[in-house]
């Protein structure tokens, strides 16, 4: 059978494309320079160790009279070392992919603040996250470097919508690609999210080590595509599905984390204005936007006309900007159930988790592990139209654990809200044995530090720690 010269000329081009070039020498496939001008051994140099026996390149005429199936040798799959590998105090180490929603862009922040702490700088992690993401304001703020990737994600629908985004999906992966060639570091972490998903595939590529994070009981698209090819998953939930599993929690806020609810109970209550010891505080949110359904019910709840009155009780909504200037009219000098707090946005969280009686909210990934981490008894109103309705997982995980009470978001009203904080307020030995549920199966306090161990073991090197200036003779 003939031999077809423009086909064999097509696959050897394509075989020289950088994204092939590794996987082409590795089969032993010389590079055009070879061909032309001969192999070049290179020097010898005093710091490098054994030399690797590297065999001649045989020329081009026997390499087109390989059979179709033809499968190079051991002997000939030269070992790559990248550069990479090579521990610099100055270059970056890893790259953090991912965001778009404060859910997984809170853990990615806990992790980069954990690396700092084992000895990094600031400027040797950098991250790469989308143009229309919340990690946009979040991580400027905490001093993180970020270079943006074009495009937006995917729905679940054939639109005109979804083309644009599958043309912006290739823009970032080609964008991901040329960061990465310049930084070159030593691990990548994949937090999931639209962005997360090109710099896994661009990392992949280049051969440098993935790890990625998880932070719901039911796994996201973006961490389903590149788990295969990932060293390690971080798990927030066991048996998730994953490969390569690794239950390390989600890691949550250092100021979280160390919440003890009896010292602290007075002086964070007393952050928030709550003098009586009395009281009986609930705390009602459902993320940076608020949730209409949330709202709504507890409004109605504090409105309702019913002699049913609790001067103990005290709510604190946390409503979120949307729903703000609506809530604040309808409740003005009006009325209400119980004495009330209306606020915009919390800034300090950890006060809110120390002073709660009970907090009511939304089963998302970073306010169950930061409920659990606190050990807050709550009630979890999950989102409906959640990504493969991943709040209800998350819910279910803390109510097999004794540690929540779950109302679906359909059945959510004022009397069914006023219902169920009646019956858990009027039980405090209920409640305890809730928080301490939550505390006792919780490993979120722990898992920044899981995370960076992971990244260490399986990046090419360990983190660079800069040895302190040797005291001089004199």
């Amino acid at each position: 059978m003939p031999m077809n010269w423009k086909k064999l000329a097509k696959w050897y081009a394509i075989s020289q494309l950088p994204p092939f070039r590794r996987a082409a020498k590795q089969m032993g496939i010389p590079r055009i320079q070879d061909l032309l001008y001969g192999k070049q051994e290179p020097e010898k140099e005093e710091e490098e160790g054994p030399r690797i026996h590297r065999p001649q390149i045989r020329p081009l005429r026997n390499l087109a009279r390989l059979p179709k199936n033809f499968k190079a040798p051991k002997r000939w799959r030269l070992p790559y070392r990248p550069r990479s590998r090579v521990p610099s105090k100055d270059g970056v180490w890893a790259v953090i992919a991912g965001g778009g929603t404060a859910g997984h862009v809170m853990p990615g922040l806990v992790v980069a603040e954990e690396i700092l702490n084992r000895g990094l700088r600031t400027d040797q992690l950098v991250w790469l996250g989308s143009e229309r993401g919340i990690e946009t304001e979040l991580v400027p703020k905490a001093g993180f470097p970020i270079s943006t990737l074009p495009g937006r994600g995917i729905r679940r629908k054939l639109t005109k919508a979804n083309l644009e985004a599958i043309t912006g999906l290739f823009k970032a992966f080609r964008k991901s690609l040329r960061l990465l060639k310049e930084l070159r570091p030593a691990v990548v972490l994949g937090l999931g999210g639209y962005a997360s998903a090109p710099v896994a595939i661009a990392a992949l590529l280049k051969g440098i080590p993935l790890v990625i994070t998880e932070q719901n009981a039911v796994a996201g698209a973006a961490n389903r595509l590149v788990s295969p090819f990932a060293r390690a998953s971080a798990v927030a939930f066991a048996n998730t599905g994953l490969p390569k599993e690794h239950h390390t929690g989600n890691p949550v806020r250092p100021a979280v984390a160390q919440i003890d609810r009896v010292a602290d109970r007075a002086k964070a209550r007393q952050a928030l204005d709550i003098t009586n010891p009395n009281i009986k505080l609930v705390t009602i949110f459902g993320g940076s936007l608020g949730a209409a359904r949330i709202n709504n019910a507890a409004l109605d709840a504090l409105l309702e006309s019913t002699p049913d009155h609790h001067p103990d009780w005290h709510f604190r909504l946390i409503s979120g900007k949307r729903d703000h200037e609506e809530m604040k009219a309808k409740l003005h000098n009006r009325l209400t159930r119980c004495s009330f707090d209306l606020v915009a946005y919390e800034t300090d969280m950890a006060s809110v988790y120390a002073a709660s009686d009970l907090i009511i909210c939304r089963a998302g990934a970073t306010s169950v592990a930061e409920l659990a981490a606190a050990g807050v008894p709550s009630v979890l109103v999950p989102l409906p139209n959640a990504p493969r309705d991943h709040q209800s997982a998350n819910a279910k995980a803390l109510e097999d654990q004794g540690a929540a009470v779950v109302i679906a978001d359909e059945d959510l009203d004022a009397q069914q809200l006023i219902a169920t904080v009646k019956s858990l307020l009027s039980s405090p030995s209920r409640l305890a044995e809730m928080g301490s549920n939550a505390k006792a199966n919780s490993r979120n306090e722990f898992a920044a530090a899981a995370v960076v161990d992971l990244l260490e073991k399986h990046a090419h090197y360990r983190i660079p720690v800069s040895r302190p200036p040797e005291p001089s003779d004199s």
